[in-house]
Parts: structure tokens; C-alpha cells; sequence
């Protein structure tokens, strides 16, 4: 059983397109899971990029049968049944989810212009604002150094 059994996101397709959004997700964990759900329930249309194939993020990938005992709300969960009830939980807004692309680019344009992130073969995404929520690197990378992020080094989003 996966994550996405409970409640299968939609997929962005590879061709088609272009996906017009408020808020760009980089990184489909347990973060960007919530980053998801949070701006939905502000309003925003929302998408995600990851580089894994389903979401959840190193959870997902590492450890779902793993107990984790530090979640808010929670004594104690499995890692599939978190991923689960996040995604269950973002579902509620339908946001976009582009899995098994990373996010290569993200220009940074005034709000009034949304460039698109690149990188990915799936349609072009534009938000006016992103967030960086990267819980792994993909197969065969380095992890990226402390404030290797443009959104963490500046302090805020990048869009």
C-alpha cells in the first residue's frame, strides 16, 4: 500500500497546457503537503513539483511503515498514514501535482509577471510565488549545501 491509495492526486500530464497558479510547491513531503493545503484553505490555487514519483518525500520514500512519534495531533502514526491524511488533506483544494520532474529554475519576476519554473518535461508552471520544501535529493546528487536555496538565503519566496 502507498501513500497515494487513500486518495490518488492527479497528476499533471506531459504535454498540454500551461498550469497557472498562485503558489508553487517545490518539494511534495510532509511540508509541502501542508504548504499545500495551508495556502488552499488562504485561496491560492496550488501545484507541486518533486522529483519523486509519488508524494511524501523521504517518508514515503525511506521509512512508511516507520512509527513517528513528533507529529502534532498525533501519539504516534505510520509514515504511509501520514502521507495519506496530508495528501486527504490538501485534496480538498485539488492542487496540481507534477511528481517524477524536479524544478530546475525559479526566476524571480515581480508578482504582476509570473515566469514559469523550469525543468521538468511536463507544462510550463507560472505562480507568482514558490516555496522551497525539498525533503530529498534525487538518486546519485548530493544533498544541496545550507542556503543553497535562493528562497532560503533571501528570506523570502521566489516567483
Amino acid at each position: 500500500m502507498t501513500a497515494t491509495d487513500v486518495s490518488a492526486p492527479d497528476v499533471a500530464a506531459p504535454t498540454g497546457p500551461e498550469v497557472q497558479v498562485d503558489l508553487l510547491v517545490v518539494g511534495a513531503g510532509p511540508a509541502g503537503l501542508y504548504a499545500a493545503y495551508y495556502a488552499g484553505f488562504r485561496g491560492l490555487r496550488t501545484a507541486l513539483v518533486d522529483s519523486l514519483a509519488e508524494p511524501g518525500g523521504q517518508v514515503t520514500a525511506l521509512y512508511p511503515e516507520k512509527m513517528i512519534y513528533d507529529v502534532a495531533g498525533f501519539p504516534g502514526i505510520k509514515g504511509r498514514e501520514l502521507v495519506a491524511n496530508l495528501v486527504q488533506q490538501a485534496a480538498r483544494f485539488d492542487p496540481v501535482y507534477v511528481l517524477g520532474e524536479r524544478a530546475e529554475t525559479l526566476p524571480t519576476r515581480p508578482a504582476t509577471a509570473p515566469a514559469p519554473a523550469t525543468g521538468w518535461s511536463s507544462p510550463p508552471t507560472r505562480a507568482p510565488a514558490s516555496i522551497a520544501a525539498p525533503s530529498s535529493s534525487p538518486a546519485g546528487s548530493a544533498p544541496s549545501p545550507p542556503g543553497h536555496c535562493p528562497a532560503a538565503r533571501s528570506g523570502r519566496d521566489v516567483g
